[in-house]
């Protein structure tokens, strides 16, 4: 068996992608997705004010559950801007280290002005079948 047979032979077994062939133009990219993601409003949202540490990280974990089962795409966490604590951006920055850790939670930033600033953030709601990949 020469090179060309073995070649062949793992081509035929595996296959191989045409690196020369057109893409789907049909197909939204990377870019123009997170870009319609950050221009849609929030689809529902879960206000966070009057909760401790303790109970605002099971509360986004359901919010987030909930809405990956309703097929939601982006939502609105509201924790405020945190004038009102001692420590400033407590429940902010509790929220993003959640944010971080959760397996739903897609991409995620601040809200804009609109939807609350500095005292609010968007996140992008990653479908349940992502992880059955």
């Amino acid at each position: 068996m020469d090179f060309e047979d073995a070649l062949r032979r793992w081509i035929d077994r595996h296959g191989v992608e045409d690196k020369d062939s057109c893409p789907d133009i049909s197909a939204p990219s990377k870019i123009e997705e997170a870009e319609r993601l950050r221009r849609i409003p929030p689809q529902a949202s879960l206000d966070l004010h009057g909760m401790r540490g303790t109970e605002a990280v099971p509360a986004i974990a359901r919010f987030l559950a909930e809405s990956a089962r309703q097929g939601l795409e982006k939502v609105l966490i509201i924790h405020g801007k945190g004038i009102h604590s001692v420590e400033n951006h407590v429940m902010t920055d509790l929220v993003r280290r959640t944010l971080e850790s959760e397996n739903l939670a897609g991409s995620f930033g601040k809200a804009e002005k609109r939807w609350g600033g500095s005292g609010a953030t968007w996140v992008v709601v990653r479908k349940r079948d992502y992880f059955s990949r």
